[in-house]
């Protein structure tokens, strides 16, 4: 937690003891960092005081896939609006990598589009949709699991405009390709 006559910020984010994906997280971090940097000096924050909050929520399933959602915003007078992000991180401890949904489960992605454009029917942008979900994009997609659902996570701008904020969708999963038994919920440690 920093504060400056212009700015003010808070940065929560997790240490797991894994070296590969504490870096990850280290450098997503400097990344939003940077960006706040940049966004709240003094010359661009004519009047008013530029906020940077960073938060997260972790989770294990069976002990060995860690799943760590980060959520970032930014507010400016520099800014016509917020900057709203999510970032999020599954890893496997016991191959030592970062997943990939289809490393995960067998997911319909006809069935996500025809979700979202429900869920969102106000929002959704279907180019952006169709682009984003596209086979040579998914490795890009934000998400997390339990033991009984995948969780999607879009940014502003990515699949619907940016007043619709980030947009998340549960969606219920049976077609795992791992095998999973249970989860358990990692409080954030940090009291408000």
């Amino acid at each position: 937690i920093t504060k400056t006559e212009t700015s003010v910020a808070s940065v929560h984010f997790p240490i797991t003891g894994i070296q590969q994906l504490d870096q990850k997280i280290k450098n997503t971090i400097f990344y939003i960092q940077k960006q706040f940097s940049y966004h709240s000096k003094p010359q661009l924050s004519l009047k008013g005081t530029s906020e940077l909050n960073v938060d997260y929520e972790f989770w294990k399933v069976n002990q060995r896939y860690y799943n760590i959602v980060l959520t970032s915003f930014i507010t400016s007078p520099s800014l016509s609006h917020p900057i709203n992000e999510v970032h999020t991180f599954v890893y496997d401890k016991e191959k030592n990598k970062f997943l990939t949904i289809e490393e995960i489960a067998t997911i319909s992605f006809g069935s996500l589009k025809q979700a979202l454009i429900q869920q969102e029917k106000n929002c959704i942008i279907f180019s952006s949709l169709e682009n984003t979900l596209q086979e040579k994009n998914r490795e890009h997609l934000k998400f997390t699991f339990s033991d009984h659902a995948i969780t999607f996570y879009f940014n502003p701008s990515s699949i619907a405009p940016s007043s619709c904020g980030i947009i998340t969708y549960k969606m219920p999963c049976t077609n795992f390709k791992i095998s999973i038994q249970k989860e358990e919920r990692i409080k954030n440690t940090f009291q408000f």
